[in-house]
This record gives C-alpha cells, sequence and structure tokens, in this order.
C-alpha cells in the first residue's frame, strides 16, 4: 500500500469513530466536510511534494542576438490620514518607476538586471550592468530549463545511482554538477588537476560548437579532465552528478598528469543510441596526446559525431517511473500532522459548532461533552 493510501486511511478512521461514539451530534455534513477538508489537504501537499522530487534543470545553449532595456510605471497605495479611531480617511499613490536591462537570444529573453526607483530621474541615472555591457551579438549564451524528471527521482531506477566513491570524493575529483555564472555563461571543459594546455581555448571553441549543436541537437555538452585512468571513475561521477540531464553528454578525459598522455575516454549520455556513445569513445581514443593543439581535433571530433548520430531522448520514454516517486521526508511529515492532528482537530471543532445550522439554518441540538 502507497504512503498516501495509509496517510488517508486516519481521517476517514476518525470520521467512523465519531459517527460511532457521538452519533447524533455529528452529522453526516459534518462527516464528508472533515473527510473533504481531509484529502484535499493531504493529496495537495503529497502530489505537490512529488512534483518539487522531480523537478530538475537542464541548460539550453544558444546565441546573442541582441540587447535591449524596458522602462516600466506602477502605483501603490497606502494610508496618509486617519481619524481618531484609526480608520483610513484619505488614500494616497507612489509612482514606482522600473526598468529592466536584457538580452535577446536564440532561446530565449536573458534579464540582467533591474532596478525599482520612486524617481524617473533616478531611474535616469542608473546605468547598465556589466553583464549587459559585455554582452555582444553572435556570443554564445546559456539558460536553465525546468522540466520533470522521472528517472533522477525514482528509486529504483538504474540512471538514479545512490552513493558515489569515496577515494575520488575526499581526492577533489568529484565536483559539483556546473552551474551557470554571470547571468548567462556556463564552463563546459572542467580540469580537475590536469593542468589542460589551453583551457581558455576549450572553452571557448567548445561555446563555438554548442551555438550550433545547442539549437540542432537540443544537447548539452561538457568535457571533464581527471588525472585517472581508471574506468571506475566515470561510474562515481555519474552516481555524484545523480545521472545528470536528459540531454547531457559528458566527455569524461583521464589523463596521466605528468606526460599529458590521453589513457581514458568515456561518455556519460542520455542518447537514444548505443551507436553515439560508442562512435565518441572510438574516435576520441585515437587522440593519445593533450597538448596546446589538442581542442581543435578533439572538438571537432565531437562536434561531428554529435550532428551525425546524436538524438535526444525524450523524457516521456520513462514516464512509468511517476509512479515509483515519493515526496521527500518533510512532505511525508507535514501530510502525517495533517493526517492525525488535523484530523482530531476537525472532529473538536466539529463537536463543537453546528455545522448543519451555520449551513442550512437548521439546528441539530447538538451538545458537545466539551462544554460542560
Amino acid at each position: 500500500m502507497t504512503p498516501i493510501f495509509l496517510l488517508m486511511l486516519f481521517p476517514l478512521l476518525t470520521v467512523i469513530v465519531m459517527k460511532v461514539w457521538r452519533s447524533e451530534q455529528f452529522s453526516w455534513l459534518e462527516a464528508g466536510t472533515q473527510i473533504v477538508l481531509s484529502l484535499i489537504c493531504i493529496s495537495a501537499l503529497y502530489m505537490g511534494g512529488k512534483y518539487m522530487e522531480m523537478t530538475s534543470v537542464e541548460y539550453w545553449t544558444g546565441t546573442v542576438t541582441g540587447k535591449d532595456y524596458d522602462d516600466g510605471h506602477y502605483t501603490t497605495s497606502y494610508c496618509c490620514s486617519t481619524d481618531s479611531k484609526g480608520n483610513c480617511t484619505q488614500t494616497c499613490y507612489t509612482d514606482h518607476y522600473t526598468r529592466s536591462w536584457y538580452l535577446t537570444s536564440t532561446i530565449g529573453t536573458i534579464e540582467t538586471s533591474d532596478i525599482d526607483t520612486t524617481s524617473s530621474l533616478r531611474r535616469n541615472a542608473f546605468s547598465s550592468d556589466a553583464y549587459w555591457n559585455g554582452a555582444y551579438n553572435g556570443e554564445a549564451c546559456s539558460r536553465t530549463n525546468a522540466y520533470l524528471n522521472y528517472v533522477q527521482a525514482a528509486k529504483f531506477s538504474l540512471h538514479n545511482r545512490s552513493g558515489t566513491n569515496k577515494e575520488y570524493l575526499e581526492a577533489g575529483l568529484l565536483p559539483s554538477y556546473p552551474q551557470i555564472h554571470g547571468i548567462y555563461k556556463l564552463h563546459r571543459v572542467l580540469d580537475l588537476g590536469v593542468g589542460v594546455p589551453q583551457i581558455d581555448g576549450w572553452r571557448l571553441a567548445l561555446d563555438e560548437h554548442m551555438k550550433t549543436l545547442g539549437g540542432l541537437k537540443q544537447i548539452n555538452i561538457f568535457v571533464v579532465f581527471v588525472p585517472t585512468t581508471n574506468p571506475s571513475y566515470t561510474a562515481a561521477l555519474e552516481a555524484h552528478w545523480r545521472g545528470a540531464n536528459k540531454n547531457d553528454t559528458i566527455v569524461v578525459v583521464g589523463v596521466d598528469k605528468g606526460t599529458k598522455t590521453i589513457g581514458m575516454i568515456d561518455v556519460i549520455t542520455w542518447a537514444k543510441s548505443a551507436k553515439y556513445k560508442v562512435n565518441l569513445i572510438g574516435e576520441l581514443s585515437k587522440i593519445k596526446t593533450l597538448d596546446d593543439q589538442t581542442f581543435n581535433p578533439f572538438l571537432n571530433t565531437v562536434r561531428n559525431i554529435t550532428m551525425d548520430d546524436y538524438d535526444r531522448r525524450p523524457m516521456e520514454e520513462f514516464i512509468k517511473l511517476k509512479h515509483e516517486i515519493d515526496p521527500p521526508f518533510w512532505i511525508l511529515v507535514l501530510c502525517l500532522i495533517f493526517a492525525v492532528p488535523g484530523s482530531l482537530g476537525l472532529a473538536l471543532l466539529f463537536d463543537r459548532i453546528d455545522l448543519d445550522a451555520k449551513v442550512f439554518g437548521r439546528s441539530s441540538n447538538k451538545f458537545s461533552r466539551f462544554r460542560r
């Protein structure tokens, strides 16, 4: 039996007890009202918790196409005069002037900053922010997109690997999942202690490829350089990132830190075809040395194979996992509070008031044992 049915059982039992114990005073209207209120509260909390647990964020990447700002105006009211009893006798209004700076892009509007002031003159005195000033047409940009991830939230999903490798974690080789910085920028190439030559060249080149791949393939690519060639690392990273997101492809590059020799290539991806992962590993494994020029052939290979073989797997394929998802523990505690103390509280409330009289205007002549 699922947790929600167990939680709903207590309000039903409470109503049954009240009908047996105080059958004359506890009307069917009160019984029905208590059941409906309890089930609505419990169901809303439970389903809201499941939705929170399933909500995940993926990255979309595109190109900046322009930048602009919008001015707005609105008013707020307040009481500016009262009488001797404290009642408001005059309402006054305050003007607010707003301005928001934003970028237009192939992935939608990205707001960089905004102001809200009570003076139109002060609004014009504010200058635009550094992110807006630094953005330019054709620049790569990223933004978050929320979606329902049945896989990460499901307890028994193969993608939801619990735990991680303590050795890698203590060595600092399991970073947090990358986050957008500078409003719309994303570091897609991670150096975990290898000392990658031309790391900025890697990042710029991958951003250039992502301007095309992000739109055509709806993919998000990371390249992770790690100073180990142990194949167990990939599983540890996948566990740490909870399987990553549905449009992610993470290329793991194991490097000998001293010789800068590439000794391992592995890939984490949800691509529909296994051919994509096999071809990526096979072609990238031909590149053996990490030097100042490696990023061009390496990333060109990633781009070409992605264009040829990558198809994004839709989350609808995993919708059957939805039934395996439970809300967070604290949501279950709140549901339990509504189910037990909440049901008892409603029972006491309806024993003290005559709901039939309030609704239908007829008294049931109830007498509460709590009002002696």
